[in-house]
Formats: C-alpha cells, structure tokens, sequence
C-alpha cells in the first residue's frame, strides 16, 4: 500500500486548489505542488500556453496516469 502512486484527481476544487492566485489558469509554479501534474504539465497544456485551464485540467482526469 505504501508504494501505491499518488494519482492526481481532476476535480473542480483540486483545480481551485492548485490555483494560488485564483486567475482561473494553473502557472507550472501552481502546479508544482502536485507532481503527478507537474511532471505531466506539456501532457496537459494542449494548447501549449504554459498554463492549464481549468477545461484542461478538468479534461486530463485519469489522462496523466495512462501516459506514464
């Protein structure tokens, strides 16, 4: 059970969470407190702006897990 992967939950107050300045967006700073998020950021930013939307925060529910 100790070895078990932390996996990230997409959900709306993990996203408001993760976002310290409530600027609807999630910076690789934010995101750097979780880091199944912060290893798969680019994974998540499908559009490539360098931060994460709360649409694609909420889209990659479970998608970080299956790209490790």
């Amino acid at each position: 059970e100790g070895s078990q992967v932390v996996k990230s939950k997409a959900s709306p107050a993990a996203f408001t969470t993760l976002d310290k300045n409530a600027d609807n967006q999630i910076s690789k700073t934010e995101a750097g407190i979780d880091r199944t998020l912060s290893n798969g950021f680019a994974y998540v930013d499908t559009n490539g702006d360098g931060f994460i939307s709360r649409t694609e925060f909420l889209a990659q529910d479970g998608a970080l897990q299956d790209a490790s």
